[in-house]
């Protein structure tokens, strides 16, 4: 049985931004953070809220810098990968039944090394992608 669809409460936007975000809405996703140009947070009630996003009112940390620059190359290490190679990540997603595409496996342990558990899985599996290079 599916689920009811949660509240939502939406800030000033337009009929096609209040579509999408009834979208998702209704599909019961957990959505929290900026997207696009609106921030999102769910209250202790269950409401979802969206309303625009206000800018920052101080300058990134040093630690957001270091951080940034990290995705930035865990992206740029994806951007590498060979489709063949990328099929291969998209299946061990998929074969692990869990909800993340081989992007999000392949950055995930390219910024958090798990050699022996990569090891294990893919030999599991018999799925044999390269080993996405450790970000320091």
């Amino acid at each position: 049985m599916r689920t009811p669809a949660r509240e939502i409460i939406l800030g000033e936007m337009t009929q096609e931004q209040k579509k999408t975000a009834l979208f998702w809405a209704q599909c019961n996703f957990d959505i929290a953070g900026d997207v696009g140009d609106y921030t999102v947070w769910t209250t202790q009630r269950g409401k979802q809220v969206w309303i625009k996003r206000a800018p920052p009112d101080k300058p990134p940390s040093n630690k957001q810098y270091k951080q940034r620059a990290r995705f930035r190359k865990a992206m740029e290490n994806w951007k590498l990968v060979s489709p063949e190679d990328r099929e291969k990540w998209n299946e061990i997603g998929f074969r692990l039944g869990i909800c993340a595409s081989g992007m999000n496996l392949h950055m995930s342990l390219g910024l958090n090394p798990d050699h022996e558990n990569f090891t294990a899985v893919t030999t599991k599996l018999g799925i044999f992608p390269p080993e996405p290079e450790p970000i320091p």
